[in-house]
């Protein structure tokens, strides 16, 4: 076992990844190199040869992370306890000592003349000798162009991307044409975003995803959106009775977004929907999943699992599963509230047991507000600042579409 421990990297606990121009590094699809028969190192230290295509890297420098020693999530780098720096040396060699054996540690590299970040998998330290760690890094390449609403090439745009572990982030600009290049790029799962600004002509933002797999050495073009004009999806967010479902929510961070997963090539993107429940955006003609993300605190629901948008566009409405609680907040005098808590007036709703919260919205400047996609059951319906006169326990059944619930509330 303690053999095994002194060897260069020869297992998956070793394994490194590497990106580069400022990029993440990830624990996916290891690269395993050897070294040279070492000679047994003192107990606490942690030596790295960090190579590139097999030639030792003369300059840069490394860093060392500890972690709890207990369960580690699936993104350590979130519970850094220590952070220690040192330089590498002519023969692509850095060391640090006294390590102690009470935590999980990770190697990250920097690497100057390439803006390289690389990293290795968590590690413990073995008791009474050293361990040694090869970093070698790669050669992908992600490649691609963005383009806006209109279907146009998007000069100017950022790409972020990162792979897997956030705290390393690629950051390139496309072209004139909307090209972009990521370079020395790590295998592995990646993240990335786009946010496309609004055009001179008020073609609207667009955020983009994509979550491409890069196999090691290869080139993979990711495009973000196509060539062409755009048709425009116009609707409104409905329940299943047919009525607006209203975007409310105490800051723009907490109001809803239609999500679209491009089915053909697996990008995704998002568009705020209005105050009354309409929308309108010019998507490319394709097959895509429909998530709605609601306001505040409700869930995510699916929309469409398969929705083919077509060249000509299309005026249809998204209608969200389940039932809709609606109603009024009314007040000592029977109509609307408009007491001192009516701003940030919030209605929720929860199991019959009240151990388990299922859905809160913010009631709106009228007085109203509107639960939607509500699965059959009993629950309990309270308001947040201003409590009801009584106990509210409401029933959906499984033809239930869109309840009339208003709510009396108590005057402070």
């Amino acid at each position: 076992m303690v053999g095994d421990e002194l060897t260069a990297v020869r297992s998956d606990a070793d394994a490194v990844h590497t990106v580069s121009p400022n990029d993440a590094a990830t624990m996916d699809a290891p690269v395993a190199t050897e070294a040279p028969e070492p000679e047994p190192l003192p107990a606490g230290t942690v030596e790295v040869l960090v190579q590139h295509d097999g030639v030792p890297v003369t300059s840069g420098f490394l860093h060392l992370k500890a972690y709890d020693q207990g369960d580690l999530p699936e993104d350590p780098w979130t519970t850094q306890e220590a952070l220690v720096h040192a330089e590498i040396d002519p023969n692509g060699v850095a060391r640090f000592i006294n390590v102690g054996e009470v935590a999980h540690y990770r190697v990250g590299v920097e690497w100057p003349r390439a803006s390289y970040y690389a990293a290795s998998r968590v590690f413990s330290m073995p008791t009474g000798v050293g361990k040694r760690i090869t970093i070698d890094l790669g050669s992908g390449r992600i490649v691609g162009t963005v383009y806006g609403a209109e279907g146009k090439p998007a000069p100017g745009v950022t790409v972020s991307s990162y792979l897997r572990v956030r705290e390393y982030v690629v950051e390139v600009v496309t072209d004139a044409q909307g090209a972009y290049v990521i370079e020395h790029a790590a295998p592995g799962f990646w993240m990335m975003t786009v946010e496309v600004p609004e055009s001179p002509n008020g073609a609207p933002a667009l955020t983009l995803h994509a979550k491409p797999v890069l196999e090691e050495g290869a080139t993979q073009r990711v495009d973000f959106g196509r060539a062409g004009p755009w048709p425009t999806w116009r609707g409104h967010v409905v329940d299943g009775g047919g009525l607006p479902v209203p975007n409310r929510g105490p800051r723009q961070s907490n109001r809803g977004r239609i999500h679209l997963y491009d089915l053909e090539f697996g990008t995704s993107r998002s568009f705020p929907y209005k105050v009354d429940g309409s929308f309108e955006f010019q998507i490319p003609a394709g097959t895509y999943q429909v998530k709605l993300k609601g306001p505040t605190e409700l869930p995510t629901v699916v929309v469409h699992e398969e929705f083919a948008f077509p060249v000509d566009g299309s005026t249809q409405d998204l209608v969200l599963p389940g039932a809709s609680l609606r109603g009024t907040i009314i007040g000592s005098d029977g109509g609307p509230y408009t007491g001192p808590h009516a701003a940030g007036l919030q209605v929720s709703v929860l199991t019959e047991e009240r151990d388990y919260l299922v859905a809160s919205v913010s009631v709106g400047p009228d007085g109203t507000y509107v639960l939607p996609g509500l699965e059959p059951g009993r629950y309990f319906v309270n308001t947040w600042r201003a409590p009801p006169v009584e106990d509210q326990i409401v029933e959906l059944t499984g033809d239930s579409t869109s309840v009339t619930w208003d709510i009396t509330v108590k005057e402070p």
